[in-house]
């Protein structure tokens, strides 16, 4: 059995994930490092609950189709 040392700073932390996950996070991550992409996935996600519905019900859509072809019709008599 190999004993490794890890030196952070006192602020951060390890998380262990499944080997997909990291998979995941490189596809993805684009030009951030992986700490930086994490991050920004739970920050976004924690803001997410804290908002109201972030998605439009079938009545409010169907509402704004019908305000939209009312709008059409009258700015093709105009």
């Amino acid at each position: 059995m190999v004993r490794r040392t890890l030196i952070l700073d006192e602020d951060a932390l390890i998380l262990v994930v499944d080997k997909d996950v990291v998979k995941q996070v490189d596809e993805n991550r684009g030009e951030l490092t992986r700490t930086e992409f994490v991050n920004f996935l739970i920050h976004s996600q924690l803001k997410e609950g804290n908002r109201s519905q972030n998605y439009v019900d079938k009545e409010e859509f169907h509402r704004f189709v019908q305000e939209v072809k009312e709008l059409l019709r009258n700015f093709g008599s105009t």
